[in-house]
C-alpha cells in the first residue's frame, strides 16, 4: 500500500488528472475507500492535498 500512496500523491502534486480517475490507476477501486486510506495515512483528504501542492504545479501557458 505504500507504493500505491505514493503514486497517488505524485499524481496529486504533478497532474490535474481526477481523483477518481488516479484512485482507479493506482487500484483503488472505489473513491470512498481510496479517500478513507489516504486520509488515514496522510491526515488531509486527496483533495487537500492537492490544494496544497498547486504552488508546486507548473504554470500553464
Amino acid at each position: 500500500m505504500p507504493i500505491r500512496l505514493a503514486e497517488a500523491k505524485r499524481l496529486l502534486k504533478e497532474t490535474d488528472i481526477m481523483i477518481s480517475e488516479i484512485a482507479s490507476q493506482v487500484d483503488f477501486h472505489t473513491i470512498p475507500h481510496f479517500n478513507r486510506i489516504f486520509k488515514d495515512n496522510e491526515k488531509v483528504s486527496p483533495k487537500d492535498f492537492r490544494n496544497r501542492a498547486i504552488p508546486l504545479l507548473p504554470e500553464k501557458k
